[in-house]
């Protein structure tokens, strides 16, 4: 096996790519040149589209994107409007401490957020 040099950021990258993916440093390179070449064969940019969701809370509609590479959520709307969060469930959470300060803000964003396209729960994509 071949060794590869690559800088402290890039290897924390690939570190994290493995754990989201559950998988091996080499099987992440695989996959990213992979669907770099699967794009560029395309003569499209490797870049997903993000999917337009939603959540009605308290009486307030909150807009957001979902990045389903990263698995990071977007609000685009509302008091927390700009703000991106790591996981559904994050924005979820922040959504709900923001509108709600006294109830227990825990949620699975998962199934808090809607996508706005399809009227579907965010989980009926999560593992596509």
């Amino acid at each position: 096996m071949k060794q590869l040099a690559v800088a402290d950021d890039v290897y924390d990258q690939v570190v994290l790519l493995e754990r989201a993916w559950a998988t091996s440093a080499s099987d992440v390179i695989r996959r990213l040149l992979s669907e770099f070449r699967s794009a560029e064969d395309d003569g499209v940019r490797a870049k997903p589209e993000q999917i337009a969701v939603h959540a009605v809370y308290a009486g307030s509609r909150t807009e957001g994107l979902y990045d389903p590479v990263t698995l990071s959520l977007t609000i685009t709307t509302g008091p927390l409007a700009g703000r991106t969060y790591t996981r559904p469930s994050g924005a979820a959470v922040a959504l709900v401490a923001t509108l709600s300060p006294g109830v227990n803000p825990n949620r699975n964003g998962w199934s808090f957020w809607v996508i706005s396209k399809t009227g579907q729960r965010l989980q009926s994509i999560r593992h596509k």
